[in-house]
């Protein structure tokens, strides 16, 4: 989306904050779920 304060993340970056996210502030199962989702349809996304 566009924001006129900051730029748009890329995907790399939000799916490496959502891993760690991920049990925390995020739902652990739904978030590896969309990880898995993710990997599927980007199986070049690199995450750390």
């Amino acid at each position: 989306t566009h924001r006129p304060y900051s730029p748009a993340s890329e995907l790399e970056e939000v799916a490496t904050t959502m891993k760690y996210m991920g049990g925390t502030q995020l739902h652990p199962l739904l978030t590896e779920n969309f990880l898995k989702i993710l990997e599927k349809f980007y199986p070049d996304l690199e995450m750390a």
